[in-house]
């Protein structure tokens, strides 16, 4: 299912605070997008990971960074027998896995998992089939943490 026929679908009915993270999410990404690529004009995957390089955005994440890793190992934990790490480390850009836990967890590790999250959600490997509770979490995870960086360092 494409991340606008999920709208459709959804948009119709009540709705729910995880389905409002979903589509503040979409909202969210778009104004990041905008924003990188103002600031670094470039392919896609590489301009959303430039804020790693920022020193206010790094000196706010070490403040997050603990709830991040967390709340997204909590997820995880939740849902092994589907085994979601395959699902957010085959992205050929970065060549190589797509890491986020204790001993990964720099900003750069995070921008490159919650962009994962992006690319699988807007190219419609998420929400596709019987993964889609822990494809929600982790797409309301992303929303969630994506917003309290971005709003911590004035970045919108």
């Amino acid at each position: 299912m494409t991340p606008i026929n999920w709208l459709k679908r959804n948009l119709g009915r009540q709705i729910s605070s995880n389905v409002r993270n979903v589509i503040e999410f979409i909202f969210l990404w778009q104004e990041y997008n905008f924003r990188y690529h103002k600031d670094h004009p470039g392919r896609d995957s590489q301009a959303a990971l430039a804020l790693k390089d920022d020193s206010v955005a790094k000196e706010y994440y070490n403040q997050i960074k603990d709830e991040c890793v967390r709340e997204f190992a909590k997820i995880l934990s939740h849902h092994r027998d589907n085994n979601p790490r395959i699902k957010l480390s085959s992205d050929s850009r970065f060549q190589q896995e797509v890491l986020y836990n204790a001993e990964h967890n720099s900003l750069e590790d995070f921008l490159k998992v919650v962009y994962q999250i992006r690319c699988n959600f807007l190219h419609g490997e998420k929400l596709w089939n019987e993964d889609q509770d822990i494809d929600i979490q982790l797409i309301c995870w992303a929303k969630d943490k994506l917003e309290k960086l971005l709003t911590g360092i004035d970045y919108l």
